[in-house]
Parts: C-alpha cells; structure tokens; sequence
C-alpha cells in the first residue's frame, strides 16, 4: 500500500465539499459521501494503477501528473515511487478538463 499524502488545495476543496453536502443535504449525507470518498482515496493507495496519466483527458496542453475518477469526484495526483499525493478533488458535475487547465493559469 502507498503512502497517500493530501495537499493544501485538496484540503481546502474537501472542506468546501464538506460545507457545501451540510447546507444541502444535511449531516448524515455529508458523512456517507465523505465516508465513500475516504474508500476510493484507500483504493487508490492499495491500487496506484488505477490513476490514470493526464494525457488522459482532453487538454488543450501536455501536463505531468494523474487523475483517478469516482462516480462522484475527480483526484488530481501527484505519483512517485513511494506516495501519491492528492492535488485537488474536483466534483464531476464540472467540466474537469477546464478546471484543470484554468489550474495550470495559476
């Protein structure tokens, strides 16, 4: 199993999931689909094979780095030999593609 690391963008995109699932749905949503993405993240950890390289998507750009995609989010990733570190989590209900390449204008 690899190390699995969170970074500060992805922290801050899961407190804003967090925020957004109370005021919609309530407490008890919020915990079974923060629960269900706690699953996917240990998935990924136990399985790195399943993150896919960037060049996945359409991009108007070639950009280093992975993604692994759930019914509901989308994990940026950054992957190396002992850890895969979690850039961002983008809900699927956006088009992914644009939020990431609006990233790479940062």
């Amino acid at each position: 199993m690899m190390a699995l690391t969170i970074a500060a963008g992805a922290e801050q995109d899961l407190l804003a999931l967090q925020q957004a699932l109370d005021r919609r749905f309530g407490r008890q949503v919020r915990r079974r689909v923060i629960d269900e993405l706690v699953q996917s993240l240990n998935k990924l950890a136990q399985f790195p094979g399943l993150a896919r390289p960037f060049s996945g998507l359409k991009l108007s750009v070639a950009v280093p780095g992975y993604f692994y995609r759930t019914q509901r989010n989308t994990f940026l990733l950054a992957i190396d030999e002992t850890q895969i570190r979690v850039l961002r989590v983008l809900d699927n209900h956006q088009d992914v593609a644009a939020a990431i390449e609006a990233m790479l204008t940062w």
